[in-house]
């Protein structure tokens, strides 16, 4: 039960009772080597040699991690190409859950890394941990007052950025970031400790986004060529202005009996707030058949359309505030232990979405216009002899505001009880226990749309000092103080109860769940095998809408799941391990998937309606895990292959059927439905291969201070589904699932100077709802959307100054590369890009 801790500062070692995994405290060789199931791991000493400032962007160079990304850093975490949706989360033993209000994955961009002592990635899950963990678990274990000993530490950073892009929301341009934790003892033979820390980031930068809202459509000439086109509809072209800002703060009061009890209570808080202006620009290509002058993949002339500028603002606060505890308790010094944890975590989210109407130019809506999708940014042309008078750029349609506000309330509670199943012991041992989780959520969105009734209002009224509008200009956009002062005044409010509650819902879920496990450590081997039951109850309150009506409706839904499990790992040599792991795990489904009713989200005539299915069933998979590891030169040194197998039933899927709305007489305007099944199912088939060595003195002494590593996983998978029109459909990977990923650092260290640098490459993934499209269903994969492959380079170097201190330049995403995805049957047509740019850091770092 008792594990040597770091060495302390009066050179003697110290054993403690060890809070959640074993071996949270050494290096992540002996984590992985001594791990019951697979595990790898990522320590502070080694995000300190990156420029990442999160948890999502530090775990991303784990092997079989990636992040996806928002504003071109990573949020959410994938674990093997198994979404945030797939994976559970705990922070020193306590269930970590903030998700929004459509989907389960937790926003790890909330976690600064200044908190993390070491994070575990659990990929081979056993009967105690969290059973939604298709992907894994991640762990998270944060600095403890009687590491390294005793004594007082404390260390910071200061530093200053610099983006490529460097304008935020609101002309804001300052991107800089502060933090600080440290931790002291105190008390009778200072058996009692704090950590506190404090974290402060703002990043402002922008970025330009491409959307091809309306996908493609097949189109046939005189001649009989068939070509992939645009659909008759819009294009954005975008100017996202975003202010990143993250404050986070946290603390825990520890005590200790030495070998005999550890006790915390900690307090959390961390705030993300994003602030988006996008200047949006909006282009209409009429490709009706009959109306198409010229074509090829990717590229079509219309003889008609139209163009128009719009505006929106997105601001998104997410504040989780997390009280904990955990008491680690040995009976009589014996090999007996009771774990218990609990946690109370509340999650507020609030979201101002605000998008105008379009200033919209439709005098010359019969000269040609061209758009073509076939390289990494999309082309536009206009004819010359379209005018560019900003009076004829006229306001129409209607404003669509929305306010969303959710409230979690997570409870959580687990005890656990051991006996000799602690990393080292022999022969039989146990351990069991039981939990108890509850989500409490409330979500409420309210809409308002307002129009001008009988009053005109021009792109010429709006900006004055305008001559001439000139499409092409990015930085040409809406006024937004004087449009809105304007439609304050001369606006009619229009209200929809319908659009009003068709996205609320309020939901309890309680999942009960208990455990045992047995454990057998032979003679270089271990056996563990055991069974995880947990019942899950859900009650919804929500509302269903017919003919515009809103009702209220109730549901309760019930299920139990029996997830059995063994693993074994086997000494095959002094250094290297064989591993072999049978688990089963479940994904519970979406809250848009199952909670809301029905959700009408309009955007002047188009609309795009969102419908729950409250008889999905959760995820179940069965994971077969295998992994071969040679440690050497005294764990300097690692090389490991895995290979993992993934059977999922009950798989989930949205689909898309798109129409245009009858009520707009110029055809523009689309109504899409989305709506949730569970029929389908995926298996999957990856390798692991990892590989790091410090310390290359072994070929010059000037090697020493080198460290070496990389890792690259590969996916095979395939997902199967039918659509509600009986078509049936295969994609080779779930959703947002990269086929290959890479990671690889260098870091060097000669004296005062070091350096490192890291590369990232991830491959194409899936990442779109299925397409019913009736007006193709001879190829109902046209509209599929893959997120293209992507690379990301980042470096450090800094400088030892004195004895504490270390100045610092980093720098993130140095190459810049665009985000794209790709649509069409060969998938290589441009739907979406995000053009990012490189970002800068210098500071300051500081030790004692």
């Amino acid at each position: 039960m008792a594990q040597e801790a770091p060495q302390g500062e009066d050179g003697t070692h110290e054993a403690i009772v060890v809070t959640g995994n074993k071996s949270l405290t050494a290096a992540t060789t002996d984590v992985k080597q001594e791990s019951t199931g697979v595990v790898d791991s990522l320590t502070a000493a080694q995000i300190d040699l990156t420029p990442d400032f999160t948890l999502a962007e530090a775990a991303a160079r784990i092997p079989g991690v990636f992040g996806t990304s928002f504003q071109g850093q990573p949020r959410f975490l994938s674990l093997r190409g198994l979404d945030a949706r797939y994976n559970s989360v705990s922070i020193d033993g306590n269930k970590l859950f903030n998700s929004s209000e459509n989907n389960r994955g937790s926003q790890l961009d909330i976690i600064p890394a200044s908190l993390i002592n070491q994070v575990d990635v659990i990929k081979a899950t056993t009967p105690d941990i969290d059973e939604n963990s298709i992907g894994g678990h991640i762990a998270v274990r944060t600095l403890r007052a009687f590491d390294g000993g005793k004594g007082t530490f404390l260390k910071g950073k200061v530093q200053y950025g610099v983006f490529d892009r460097d304008q935020g929301a609101d002309d804001s341009t300052f991107s800089g970031r502060a933090d600080a934790v440290g931790k002291f003892t105190f008390g009778p033979g200072r058996n009692f400790g704090a950590v506190l820390g404090l974290d402060v980031q703002q990043r402002a930068s922008n970025e330009d986004y491409f959307n091809l809202a309306d996908g493609l459509q097949t189109y046939e000439d005189g001649e009989g060529n068939r070509f992939e086109i645009p659909a008759r509809g819009t294009a954005r072209l975008e100017r996202i202005y975003t202010t990143n800002r993250r404050n986070a703060a946290f603390g825990k009061l520890e005590t200790r009996a030495v070998d005999d009890l550890y006790a915390f209570v900690g307090l959390n808080y961390f705030g993300v707030e994003d602030k988006q202006q996008s200047d949006r620009k909006r282009y209409f290509v009429d490709t009706r058949p009959d109306r198409v002058v010229e074509a090829e993949d990717g590229y079509a002339v219309g003889s008609r359309g139209s163009e128009a500028f719009q505006f929106s603002d997105n601001n998104r606060d997410i504040d989780t505030l997390m009280l904990s505890g955990g008491l680690d308790y040995r009976l009589g010094g014996g090999n007996d232990v009771i774990r218990l944890r609990a946690s109370w975590t509340d999650v507020a989210l609030r979201e101002e979405f605000f998008i105008s109407n379009k200033f919209e130019q439709m005098t010359d809506l019969r000269r040609p216009r061209s758009i073509d999708i076939r390289g990494d940014y999309p082309v536009f042309t206009v004819d010359p002899a379209v005018s560019n008078d900003p009076a004829l750029y006229v306001n129409g349609d209607s404003t669509y505001e929305e306010l969303v506000d959710m409230d979690d309330d997570v409870y959580a509670l687990r005890a656990e009880f051991e006996s000799n199943a602690y990393a080292g012991a022999e022969g039989f041992g146990f351990r069991m226990g039981g939990s108890f989780n509850r989500l409490d959520r409330t979500l409420d969105t309210v809409t308002t749309e307002r129009s001008l009734d009988g009053v005109t209002y021009t792109f010429a009224d709006n900006r004055p000092d305008v001559a001439t509008v000139d499409f092409a200009d990015p930085a040409l956009g809406i006024d937004r103080t004087a449009y809105k002062a304007f439609f304050d005044t001369n606006a009619v409010v229009v209200r929809d109860e319908a659009l009003n509650l068709g996205a609320d819902y309020s939901l309890t879920e309680d999942a009960y769940a208990g455990f045992a496990m047995a454990v057998y450590n032979g003679a270089g081997y271990q056996i563990v095998g055991g069974v995880r039951a947990v019942k899950t109850d859900v009650d919804v309150d929500n509302y269903t809408i017919v003919d515009g009506v809103a009702a209220p409706n109730t549901f309760h839904t019930s299920y139990t799941s029996f997830l059995p499990s063994v693993h074994a790992a086997f000494d095959l040599a002094q250094d290297w391990k064989l591993r072999l792991s049978l688990t089963q795990t479940i994904g519970r489904p979406d809250f848009e998937a199952f909670a809301f009713g029905t959700r009408i989200i309009n955007d002047g005539l188009s609309q795009t309606i969102v419908s729950g299915n409250p008889r999905l069933k959760p995820r179940l998979a069965t994971n077969l895990d295998a992994s071969a590891e040679y440690y050497f030169d005294g764990g300097e040194g690692l090389i490991a292959v895995g290979a993992f197998y993934k059977e999922i039933d009950n798989e989930q899927f949205s689909q898309t059927a798109s129409a245009p709305n009858p009520l707009d007489p110029l055809g523009q305007s689309q109504i899409r439905t989305t709506t949730f099944s569970d029929n389908g199912s995926a298996k999957l088939f990856g390798v692991e291969i990892s590989a790091f060595k410090e310390d290359f003195s072994f070929i010059h002494p000037v090697l020493e201070g080198l460290r070496l590593s990389a890792n690259y996983t590969y996916i095979d998978a395939e997902l199967n589904a039918v659509l509600d029109d009986g078509t049936p459909r295969t994609i080779q990977g779930l959703r947002n699932q990269p086929e290959q990923l890479f990671n690889a650092m260098a870091s060097y260290q000669a004296g005062p100077v070091g350096a490192s640098i890291a590369y990232n490459w991830q491959g194409r993934a899936f990442t779109g709802e299925f397409q019913t499209n009736p007006s193709d269903a001879g190829n109902p994969g046209l509209n599929d959307v893959f997120l293209d492959s992507i690379d990301r380079l980042d470096a450090s170097v800094w400088l030892d100054v004195l004895d504490n201190f270390q100045l610092n330049l980093g720098a993130q995403n140095i190459t810049g590369e665009n985000q794209e995805v790709r649509t069409g049957l060969s998938s290589d047509l441009l739907r979406r890009a995000v053009v990012s740019g490189p970002s800068y850091w210098l500071g300051l770092k500081f030790k004692f």
